[in-house]
């Protein structure tokens, strides 16, 4: 790394870290084919990486694809009981449960609706009900609230729809207890942290409430958010514990064909569909953009990986073969890592 780029990039975190609305900034990143190493902040630090985690909950069902344990395109009832499938997915007066597959899930086009942030008939949701009084919720909990509070969206597998739903993952993580006959934590553990040496991740679970205070405070504006027991229910969904250098590990070896076939990478990125601006949704995948009217002087480059509810970001530029793992600890402005994304890959272009 030339002086000059650890200089840009050190003076942009620096920004970053002095805002008002940002908690503790981190961020690393490795470009392997220049050597290219740089990290701002304890890389060793951990953090909560939220949605990043379906990364995790993606790679372990696609190990079990290799396995010839799951099918991507079984549907449910293949490996969940009828009280679990039964009535998930009513749309005016159909019930299309049992025609919800594992694929559809993953990428987000079951239609299911969001038990985290869609509005319940009261209003409310589930993230608001968190925020006020943390009262964290099992698996048959939140299935409750997604069975009877929740509408679909759509049909399962309608042609160019999608719908961001936590629902999905929480399915995928009891399909994966079901078929290793382990908790997801487990799992995780024992398919992906121990074979990495990813020493310092784990699902924050009831069992590690206790090192809540451990990691880095998620701000909520500018007030710290505490909510263990929320943040222990959302386990396949969004409950890892990372730090930026295993975060890049991770990533490495999710892109290298470490973790599942290779041969999956390209069926997960031959669909992008819109979830929420700039954003694309492909199986298990994340897709940042910026349009080139939106920077016509310096192109970023398309970047694949997953960003967390927490302002964490875990992307793969295949453009710039750059790898970045960070997070600002903002819950409240969801958008604000991306905007930095964008910067620290264009400062790299530039070299």
């Amino acid at each position: 790394m030339t002086r000059r780029l650890e200089s840009r990039l050190d003076a942009l975190l620096g920004k970053y870290a002095a805002r008002p609305d940002t908690g503790t900034v981190r961020l690393a990143l490795t470009r392997p084919s220049t050597g290219l190493e740089w990290t701002y902040g304890d890389p060793d630090g951990q953090y909560f990486v939220a949605s990043i985690t379906k990364l995790f909950t993606t790679a372990v069902v696609l190990q079990l694809v290799d396995d010839g344990q799951v099918e991507l395109d079984a549907t449910l009832p293949a490996y969940l009981p009828d009280d679990v499938v039964s009535g998930l997915h009513v749309l005016d007066g159909v019930d299309r449960s049992e025609q919800v597959t594992v694929r559809q899930l993953l990428s987000n086009t079951s239609g299911l609706g969001d038990v985290s942030e869609q509005r319940q008939p009261d209003g409310s949701t589930l993230f608001a009900v968190a925020f006020a009084s943390d009262p964290g919720w099992t698996f048959e909990e939140l299935l409750a609230v997604a069975k009877e509070r929740i509408r679909p969206a759509f049909p399962p597998g309608t042609p160019g729809k999608a719908q961001y739903s936590d629902t999905n993952f929480q399915l995928l993580g009891r399909i994966i207890e079901v078929v290793t006959g382990l908790p997801y934590a487990r799992a995780v553990e024992r398919r992906i942290t121990q074979p990495l040496a990813l020493a310092g991740t784990y699902v924050f679970e009831t069992a590690t409430m206790d090192r809540f205070d451990t990691v880095d405070a998620i701000l909520n504006g500018r007030r710290p958010l505490r909510i263990p027991r929320t943040l222990a229910s959302t386990q396949a969904q969004g409950g890892i514990v990372s730090s930026t250098s295993d975060s890049l590990r991770f990533l490495r070896a999710f892109f290298a064909g470490e973790l599942f076939d290779a041969h999956h990478l390209e069926h997960m990125q031959a669909r992008w569909n819109r979830i929420f601006p700039p954003m694309r949704y492909g199986t298990g995948l994340m897709r940042f953009a910026v349009p080139r009217v939106m920077s016509p002087f310096a192109p970023v480059p398309a970047m694949v990986g997953h960003g967390g509810s927490s302002g964490a970001v875990l992307f793969h530029a295949l453009e710039l073969d750059l790898f970045v793992a960070g997070t600002v600890n903002q819950i409240a402005k969801r958008r604000l890592p991306y905007p930095l994304l964008a910067r620290v890959a264009v400062e790299v272009r530039r070299g």
